[in-house]
């Protein structure tokens, strides 16, 4: 991570200088323990600036970091980008197109 201040999402556990590495990690796990994942979805709510995509990062970190053929994810940005938000059915047509 650069030395000067970055607006943008950390990715990786190396770069957490708030402590969000544990939450992430624990919630992936959690995540692969589920018995029968099949339609499973989470959600991560919190303010503006809070570190919800990069707690979104260090997740899929940890996922990918036990990558087998037993389960496939997608992340999708429910609030829009660039402060406009998606509609209910543009938001699922995103999470269906794997």
């Amino acid at each position: 991570m650069s030395k000067y201040f970055n607006d943008s999402p950390i990715e990786t556990a190396e770069d957490d200088q708030y402590g969000i590495s544990p939450f992430s990690k624990a919630l992936a796990i959690s995540l692969l323990g589920i018995v029968n994942p099949i339609g499973t979805v989470i959600a991560i709510n919190g303010a503006w600036g809070s570190g919800k995509s990069s707690a979104v990062n260090l997740i899929r970190a940890e996922l990918d970091s036990h990558k087998d053929e037993s389960y496939a994810s997608s992340i999708s940005n429910a609030g829009g980008i660039g402060g406009r938000r998606l509609s209910p059915s543009r938001f699922c047509r995103s999470c269906t197109a794997l």
